[in-house]
C-alpha cells in the first residue's frame, strides 16, 4: 500500500507502507480530516478527496474500472463487498448515498495536473465519459454501453441525460405537475429509457415501486416513446444489443457498427462493465 507524504507531515514508518513524495504536491486539493481532533490522544486521520482517489486508482486500474469508479463517486450509490456489513437487508449489491464529488471537481483536478503525472492520462480518458447522478451500477453500465464510443465497445449513440428532471405537458390537473425524474432520456423530442432491476422491483421498497409505476403511467398517457429494461436483458449481451437497436430506432439514430472488431470490443466492454467473465475469441477453440 502506498501512502502519499504531504509536506507538513512528519515521517511515519509502518510495516507494509511505502512513502513517496509527489512533485505536484502544491497542486493537490485539501485533504479532509476524517476525525475531528480535540480530545487528548484522538487520532487525526487525513483522507484524500474523492477526485484525488480517482486519479490515484487510475494508475493501477483498467480504463473500464476507472470509468465505473468515476460514475460511483459522482453517483447516488456505493457498491458493497460481501464482507461489508451494510449488505444486510439488501440483495442489490449497493446502497444509496449522496454523491462524494462531481464530474466538475474531477475535471478541475485533472486540469491542474501537468502531463506525465502517473495515472493522469488514463484518468483524463475516463473522465470524458464520467457523468453525475447515476443511481445504480446497472444504470451506469446501461448508459455507458449506449453512448460510449465504438472504439471502446459502446454503441456510440447520442448521449442521454442521466436522472434528469422534466416537466411533462400538459399537466394532468391543477394539483399534479407531472415533474418526473427519468433514468435516461433524450430531448427534442423527448425519448426515455428506464431501468427497473431484475424482477422489476426486487430489493426496492413499496414506495419506490409505486413511484416507478406512476412514472411509467405518465409516459404512457402522453404517448411518449419509451423502453423499459430489466436486469436479465442487460446482463445478456445479445438481448441488450437487440434493445440497443430498438433504442436507436426510437431515437431515429442510424446505428452503424463499423469499427474494426467491434463485436469483440463490445463483448469485452459488456463483460467488464457488468463484472462478467470474458473469453477472448482465440480461446474458444481451447474450451
Amino acid at each position: 500500500m502506498d501512502v502519499m507524504r504531504l509536506p507538513w507531515q512528519t515521517a511515519v514508518f509502518r510495516e507494509g507502507l511505502v512513502q513517496h513524495r509527489w512533485s505536484v504536491a502544491g497542486l493537490l486539493p485539501v485533504f479532509r480530516m476524517l476525525v475531528t481532533p480535540g480530545v487528548a490522544g484522538e487520532p487525526r486521520l487525513l483522507v484524500p478527496p474523492p477526485e484525488l482517489l480517482f486519479l490515484q486508482l487510475a494508475r493501477q486500474c483498467a480504463l473500464t474500472t476507472t470509468l465505473m469508479l468515476g460514475w460511483e463517486l459522482c453517483g447516488h450509490y456505493a457498491k458493497l463487498t460481501e464482507r461489508d456489513q451494510r449488505t444486510r437487508g439488501t440483495s442489490q449489491g449497493f446502497i444509496g448515498r449522496d454523491p462524494l464529488c462531481t464530474k466538475a471537481e474531477i475535471d478541475a483536478l485533472l486540469a491542474r495536473m501537468p502531463r506525465g503525472v502517473p495515472g493522469s492520462a488514463r484518468a483524463r480518458r475516463a473522465a470524458r465519459l464520467v457523468r453525475d447522478r447515476s443511481r445504480s451500477p446497472m444504470e451506469t453500465a446501461v448508459a455507458l454501453m449506449l453512448f460510449a464510443p465504438q472504439r471502446l465497445g459502446g454503441f456510440g449513440m447520442p448521449e442521454p441525460v442521466v436522472n434528469g428532471t422534466v416537466e411533462l405537458q400538459p399537466r394532468r390537473d391543477a394539483l399534479m405537475r407531472s415533474r418526473l425524474e427519468l433514468d435516461l432520456h433524450w430531448l427534442d423530442p423527448l425519448r426515455v429509457t428506464e431501468y427497473n432491476g431484475f424482477d422489476f422491483h426486487e430489493g426496492k421498497s413499496k414506495a419506490q415501486a409505486a413511484k416507478d409505476a406512476i412514472r411509467h403511467n405518465e409516459l404512457e398517457i402522453r404517448q411518449i416513446p419509451h423502453l423499459t429494461l430489466v436486469g436479465s436483458e442487460v446482463m445478456d449481451r445479445l438481448r441488450f444489443q437487440l434493445n440497443a437497436r430498438n433504442i436507436a430506432q426510437m431515437l431515429n439514430h442510424r446505428l452503424r457498427l463499423e469499427t474494426r472488431d467491434w463485436n469483440q470490443r463490445y463483448e469485452r466492454f459488456h463483460a467488464d462493465l457488468l463484472g462478467l467473465d470474458y473469453t477472448p475469441p482465440e480461446a474458444y477453440e481451447r474450451l
